[in-house]
């Protein structure tokens, strides 16, 4: 291998559908820690939009890779993580535990074919990610590769890496973007991921519109009926 695979810039990826959704129709929960499962279905579902999942195959008709993911909506996301060398093996993955900073990294780094070195320590699988300016530090240029990662700040980093962090939030015919269009509750204008959750959880047409029919098309993602 050589070290042009670890310089983050090795793939570009574009996604027009929404990736992230509610608990329920009315709670976003973005101050939430985000789990295991979450970050491997949300990585799994834009490898495979951009037709990037390699030799990955997914078979439902075949024994779950973990005795704790059968017939869970998530499981070919972390089937197709665990194929990527992420995890470490055993009987468990422990789906619904909240995942720290660095954990989060190494799966963006491994799931998106930034790096193909599965051993390294978190904090150069974060360095890998700043280096492409998917990630800051905080205001003292810390990582915290151990801090557990909140869902806002996880789609903070996913929309710099599929560049919606400059999309509108409009639709085609004009209509504004809010909160209320989706039925958030505890989505609050004043928070600073306020626009960040509403851009992630919108899907857009190829004009950079907001597409609010194409945001229930999910399922065909997960591999989950």
């Amino acid at each position: 291998e050589d070290e042009d695979q670890d310089h983050g810039e090795a793939f570009e990826y574009a996604s027009n559908f929404a990736y992230i959704y509610g608990y329920s129709d009315n709670a976003m929960a973005a101050d939430n820690n985000l789990r295991r499962s979450e970050v491997s279905a949300m990585v799994h579902r834009l490898v495979k939009q951009n037709n990037r999942l390699g030799s990955f195959v997914y078979n439902e008709a075949n024994p779950p890779a973990f005795s704790d993911i059968g017939g869970e909506w998530f499981r070919s996301g972390i089937e197709f993580i665990n194929y990527k060398g992420a995890f470490k093996g055993g009987d468990s993955v422990y789906p619904y535990v909240d995942v720290t900073r660095g954990e989060t990294f190494k799966i963006i780094c491994l799931g998106l074919g930034f790096s193909e070195k599965t051993g390294l320590p978190y904090d150069s699988y974060a360095a890998i990610l700043k280096k492409a300016g998917y990630i800051q530090g905080d205001e003292n240029g810390n990582l915290n590769v151990w801090k557990l990662i909140t869902r806002a700040e996880f789609c903070t980093i996913y929309n710099r890496i599929i560049g919606r962090d400059g999309a509108k939030l409009v639709t085609a015919d004009g209509e504004k973007i809010t909160a209320e269009t989706y039925g958030f509750k505890d989505l609050d204008e004043s928070k600073w991921y306020y626009k960040t959750m509403l851009k992630a959880t919108s899907a857009y047409d190829d004009d950079g519109y907001v597409n609010i029919e194409l945001r229930n098309r999910r399922n065909v993602l997960d591999d989950y009926q």
